[in-house]
């Protein structure tokens, strides 16, 4: 069974990593790939997902399925499974997510501890939050 190695477990700061091509799918001209490992986060717990570059092809989505961790692609990669590529998350992207992510929790403690009331939703954009 295969297993994937999750990076932004291990670091949450890492903003660059190379990793090998395990699949790669092309279907409807959307380009999927899935790496042996990745620091691309998918999204969840609030958090939105990763964005970047993998060899200097744009990540427009990254997303969870299967267990694995697809990194939908704008365009085809010169890169196919077997192959090393170089990956880059969009780091302004992700800090400000973590940014976002560690206040909401601040504010939300802050409200249980003086009102007794818990967050019920929460959503964190680019440019406002709710």
């Amino acid at each position: 069974m295969f297993f994937l190695k999750r990076l932004y477990y291990e670091n949450q700061y890492i903003k660059e990593f190379e990793a090998i091509i395990t699949k790669k799918v092309i279907e409807d001209e959307r380009v999927k790939i899935i790496l042996d490992k990745t620091a691309f986060f998918p999204g969840g717990g609030g958090q939105k997902n990763d964005l970047g570059f993998i060899n200097n092809v744009k990540v427009i989505d990254t997303y969870e399925e299967n267990e694995c961790i697809v990194h939908l692609l704008e365009e085809d990669i010169d890169a196919e499974i077997g192959d090393k590529v170089k990956a880059e998350i969009d780091w302004d992207r992700r800090k400000d997510g973590m940014a976002q992510h560690l206040g909401q929790h601040i504010l939300s403690g802050s409200f249980y501890k003086v009102l007794g009331r818990n967050t019920v939703s929460i959503h964190l954009g680019k440019d406002i939050s709710t």
